[in-house]
């Protein structure tokens, strides 16, 4: 019994350790976006979101060396010994950083004027996502809301930056829990633990987002 307890904890700190690395990985991935990408750089439609953009990139590059060519993880994932070749961090920032800007370009001038909600004053019931209520909500209904929510809570503090790569990754059927916990070589509960965090946050914050026209 007391060999079994020993090995519990040994596994316990083998995935604390892992999981710090993850986290410190995502730190230096801030530290990239901030030195890149510098506040009040954005003009018009973008203004004053260079941070909700920085945020939004250190998720996509976790992403891409979570579940990415096999090339950019040997090079950066957690465990893995830096190698030369032709990706690094910084190449991944900047790529990131492009997309992301471009995708909040388009999803601010998305015209969604044309569309109204619809109720009994306006032309009888409406079964329409946007009047019904979150259990009621398809999956890929849901699925927005909750990435959604994973942005929000991250630029908010509430959620790190490594916490909502894995529940990302997750939630687009990516991995499963299992591949996750491999990758990083750690316990699925460790992964379980995290997740279990992440839903005592999305609700409360999801309450309070606009449900996505589609």
């Amino acid at each position: 019994m007391k060999a079994k307890h020993t090995q519990n904890e040994k596994t316990k700190k083998t995935s604390k350790r892992h999981l710090g690395k993850l986290d410190r990985l995502a730190e230096e991935i801030d530290i990239l976006t901030r030195s890149s990408l510098k506040d009040g750089v954005f003009g018009g439609i973008l203004c004053g979101r260079e941070d909700e953009i920085r945020q939004d990139a250190i998720l996509l590059v976790l992403d891409w060396l979570m579940r990415g060519n096999r090339e950019i993880a040997e090079c950066h994932l957690p465990g893995k010994k830096r190698a030369k070749g032709p990706w690094n961090l910084s190449r991944l920032v900047a790529k990131a950083l492009r997309f992301c800007k471009l995708r909040t370009i388009r999803h601010l001038t998305k015209d969604a004027g044309k569309f109204e909600t619809l109720n009994e004053l306006n032309g009888g019931f409406s079964i329409h996502h946007t009047d019904l209520a979150p259990w009621e909500w398809s999956a890929s209904i849901r699925r927005e809301m909750a990435i959604r929510g994973l942005h929000i809570a991250v630029r908010s503090g509430k959620l790190s930056h490594s916490n909502a790569c894995v529940a990302r990754l997750i939630l687009d059927g990516w991995m499963d829990v299992e591949d996750v916990a491999t990758r990083l070589k750690v316990t699925d509960n460790a992964i379980y633990q995290r997740l279990n965090r992440i839903r005592g946050i999305l609700p409360e914050i999801i309450a309070e987002i606009e449900v996505p026209f589609f």
